[in-house]
């Protein structure tokens, strides 16, 4: 939730700050609510604070730190979402490649039986 402290540091109000970043209202709403912030955005509101307004007007390092945070954790999770998934895949295909293995060894006996059955007829 950053971006609330971004805002109200530089004592902007969510129209004021999404007319800097040049985006609509709502979607300052949405990023204030947690929603996911594009890493060209996130360099956007960068700019932003570090172009347009004095020092005064900047947010403390702790915000700064707070959202460095926030987007390492971001990170983190999604890697983490993306083992899982890979992990899930992993094991769906050995069951199937197993499944595969018995048929196929139930298909060879059977060819084996109808070759015999032919034989002893």
């Amino acid at each position: 939730m950053f971006v609330i402290r971004i805002r109200k540091d530089l004592k902007l109000t969510q129209l004021e700050f999404a007319q800097h970043l040049g985006i609509d209202r709502r979607t300052i709403i949405n990023y204030e609510q947690g929603g996911k912030i594009p890493e060209s955005k996130v360099k956007l509101i960068n700019m932003v604070v570090d172009g347009y307004f004095p020092a005064s007007m900047k947010p403390s390092k702790e915000i700064v730190a707070e959202k460095k945070e926030v987007l390492q954790e971001d990170k983190m999770r999604e890697i983490s979402d993306l083992k899982d998934h890979i992990s899930t895949l992993k094991q769906f295909l050995e069951e199937k490649n197993e499944t595969i293995m018995y048929k196929q060894t139930a298909i060879d006996k059977l060819k084996l039986e109808i070759e015999e059955l032919k034989v002893a007829k």
